[in-house]
């Protein structure tokens, strides 16, 4: 067990739940560390998840349900964190599960390696049944890993490491309330990447983030989940960096010339071809130089998206000789010294 026993608080942020709601409730109850409160944050459903929350607050003395005007996951995390009591806080979507010993096993990690955060890899299952996760994880073989990153990140080497891609999943989250605060919460501008950004600017910010092997977690893809695809998620990191005032990496801008054809393809239909043009237009500013950067800003100020592309990919095309290698930027654990 973990010699210290401080309070955590557990912030679930739940949007038309009521069908994984209570699983992922239970699957917190279960831990075997028993110091927890669990604080559940309705996020204006329209189904009957804050009924089904209001219930589990009767049932479990430990449980307390709030409801908002729909704002999305960040302002219900920041609800949550504002209205708790314990030293640490740990994140918990509503269709997600941990297993048993998640937190005490993050709290023993933390302890020993002063962490400020500590996250873990887990475990993702394709499915819209209704179903628990840690029913369907006792006997399917089809679990996947996910592929969080392990190691330390930490100083500059940490920084560059993060600015890569966001592979640090919320719901194995773990870490100190104060150093939250002290960056100002999540953001609430950034509707559908407000982790990745309150990751940079922990990071940023001189903060010990610390990935553990153990697979602690299950993490449910469906048809409702709010995770882009991997070409949006392009966007969101550009967006990201850009936000946080640091040059996009050689690789981001190799990600993006792969991808920015179809990536304009997709968002088009959907009514957020905004969106590509408002990061599109971070990037010309990023990243070109000279009349590139002028050129580009142009068109796309006239609409003039293939005009744009060709000078996109004009401006870029030597990257594509140059790689990176992540392994180089993140400490393994068994290291004693940190990166400064």
């Amino acid at each position: 067990m973990v010699e210290s026993t401080p309070l955590v608080s557990v912030i679930i942020p739940a949007f038309n739940a009521s069908a994984y709601i209570e699983s992922a409730v239970n699957s917190a109850i279960a831990q075997t560390y028993k110091n927890i409160e669990i604080i559940i944050i309705d996020d204006g459903s329209t189904d009957d998840t804050f009924k089904v929350a209001k219930n589990l607050s009767i049932k479990y003395n430990n449980v307390k349900a709030y409801t908002q005007i729909n704002g999305r996951q960040g302002k219900a995390r920041n609800f949550g964190i504002k209205n708790s009591s314990g030293e640490y806080i740990a994140f918990l979507d509503a269709d997600d599960e941990w297993l048993q010993d998640k937190i005490e096993i993050q709290l023993k990690h933390l302890f020993k390696l002063n962490a400020d955060l500590v996250f873990s890899d887990g475990y993702l299952f394709v499915t819209d049944s209704n179903k628990a996760l840690a029913e369907i994880f006792k006997t399917t073989n089809q679990a996947t890993e996910i592929g969080s990153l392990k190691g330390i990140i930490y100083g500059k080497n940490g920084v560059k490491l993060l600015h890569l891609k966001n592979r640090i999943p919320t719901s194995s989250v773990l870490c100190k309330k104060s150093v939250i605060e002290n960056v100002g919460l999540f953001d609430t501008q950034f509707l559908l990447h407000e982790d990745y950004m309150l990751w940079l600017k922990l990071t940023n910010n001189g903060y010990k983030l610390v990935g553990i092997e153990e697979k602690l977690f299950l993490y449910r893809f469906h048809s409702n989940s709010s995770t882009y695809g991997f070409r949006k998620q392009l966007f969101v990191l550009i967006d990201c960096v850009y936000e946080m005032g640091i040059p996009l990496t050689t690789e981001q801008k190799i990600q993006i010339i792969k991808h920015s054809k179809s990536l304009f393809e997709d968002l088009n239909p959907t009514g957020e071809i905004k969106l590509a043009k408002g990061i599109m237009e971070k990037y010309a500013q990023n990243a070109a130089g000279g009349l590139a950067k002028y050129f580009m800003k142009l068109s796309l100020s006239l609409n003039l998206f293939n005009v744009f592309l060709s000078l996109f990919y004009r401006e870029s095309r030597s990257l594509f000789e140059k790689q990176i290698d992540e392994s180089n930027l993140i400490l393994p654990l068994q290291q004693e010294n940190i990166l400064k």
